[in-house]
């Protein structure tokens, strides 16, 4: 197995964590999040690392893009097309946690909103339901610098890759470096 592929595999692997966590979340807590399919109130990412473009790109490679996008907040994602996430099965991890409490070293609170509509009342929430936003970051952030490493191209991994990118023709020539691993 190609390196880079058992990088996005372990990749993968954290994104089934978050998923599994917001749905058992979703099955302890159902009056409590309002999420549903068609709401993107929460959508305002404007960039990715490299391992999670690489992510996206893949499952562009096989699902072409729409790019009818009809947002006009400017606050919104831009690979939403009518409140919908255009690369839904591939949308980077922050978006798989979105709905979710959220705990972190870096909060002054225990727990904060990702969405105002969820969790209105957290005294009720248990610990155990409250997303430790600090541990998957901290292994995003290594998957995606030894995903870096092995590309050969270890200056990309302090890069942000701006979504609405993948929208144009006219792509930035260090995100070309990681389409050229898909050829």
């Amino acid at each position: 197995m190609k390196k880079t592929e058992e990088i996005f595999q372990n990749y993968k692997v954290l994104c089934s964590y978050c998923d599994n966590f917001f749905q058992t979340v979703m099955t302890k807590y159902p009056s409590f999040v309002d999420c549903h399919k068609g709401c993107s109130d929460c959508c305002e990412l404007d960039s990715v690392n490299a391992l999670e473009i690489y992510s996206i790109l893949r499952f562009l490679k096989s699902q072409p893009l729409l790019t009818t996008k009809t947002s006009d907040n400017q606050k919104s994602c831009a690979l939403l097309n009518e409140n919908y996430c255009m690369i839904y099965p591939a949308r980077p991890l922050i978006c798989r946690t979105h709905g979710l409490l959220l705990k972190s070293n870096e909060f002054t609170q225990p727990a904060i909103h990702s969405c105002m509509k969820n969790f209105i009342d957290t005294k009720v929430i248990e610990n155990d339901y409250i997303f430790d936003s600090d541990r998957i970051t901290s292994n995003l952030v290594r998957l995606n610098y030894v995903f870096c490493l092995i590309i050969g191209k270890n200056e990309l991994s302090s890069e942000r890759f701006p979504l609405k990118c993948l929208l144009s023709h006219k792509l930035p020539v260090s995100l070309q470096n990681i389409l050229d691993i898909l050829s």
